[in-house]
């Protein structure tokens, strides 16, 4: 009896650990988790850091009126993101309780990506550019959302308009690199991100920042970049981690 009650409580925290790492990797990605979600890990204390809400357009700022020579600085962002098609690296991903966790990540346009974080996290996202799967290797147990529920389906189509398809809450721009905060119109996508693009020596992204209500953020950077001409198309399908579907939650 003691063993089993070991076990269980062994159960939890992983379960415990699972929830507060997956609302870690929601708000990188510029989601909004539900209410019912986070009501479900309100007595978590780890996972009570990741309630609070991502920015919405209200509480990101007003929609800026922009001036020519800032338009110029959103064309060099969608000529950037237009002009990609494949992207391959490694990423950083620091929490607002500055947690660090690590991997390597797979970018094929039009929607598709994937993040494999390293040990111990044994988590991987993968997006088929229209679903985005949130797989728990360990728990053997994924979490489902479609990709519009999200800021990059704008950012990772096939035609990027942020004029046309974006809020745009602020803009900075330097010599060496452009940030620019922005959510997509759509009501569907309720996020917001700010994107950082490095100029020097040729446009390349850096990273980006998704901020909560409370002020705290989350920062994904990106290094050892590179633009393969071919990614194996089987790196962004889904493997099933069961027999069945009982462990699959869609959102």
């Amino acid at each position: 009896m003691k063993y089993f009650r070991i076990r269980l409580n062994s159960l939890a925290l992983r379960i415990q650990s699972s929830r507060s790492g997956l609302l870690s990797i929601l708000l990188a990605l510029g989601f909004i988790p539900c209410a019912q979600f986070t009501k479900a890990i309100s007595s978590d204390p780890v996972g009570g850091a990741w309630q609070s809400q991502v920015d919405t357009e209200d509480n990101a700022g007003q929609k800026l009126s922009l001036t020519p020579e800032q338009i110029i600085v959103v064309k060099i962002v969608e000529t950037y993101f237009n002009e990609l098609t494949n992207l391959q690296g490694r990423f950083v991903q620091v929490d607002p309780d500055m947690q660090i966790t690590k991997g390597r990540f797979f970018v094929q346009k039009p929607g598709r990506f994937r993040f494999d974080y390293s040990a111990p996290s044994r988590k991987v996202i993968i997006s088929d550019g229209r679903f985005l799967a949130i797989q728990d290797l360990d728990l053997r147990n994924e979490d489902v959302y479609e990709l519009s529920s999200t800021p990059f389906r704008i950012l990772l189509r096939n035609n990027v308009d942020l004029l046309k398809d974006a809020h745009i809450a602020e803009i900075f721009s330097s010599e060496s690199q452009i940030s620019i905060k922005i959510s997509d119109k759509n009501s569907v996508s309720t996020g917001s991100i700010k994107v950082i693009v490095g100029l020097q020596p040729e446009a390349h992204l850096v990273g980006w920042t998704t901020t909560d209500i409370q002020g705290r953020s989350t920062n994904i950077s990106l290094s050892d970049l590179s633009v393969p001409k071919v990614i194996n198309g089987d790196l962004f399908k889904r493997k099933a981690l069961f027999r069945d579907a009982a462990n699959t939650n869609a959102r």
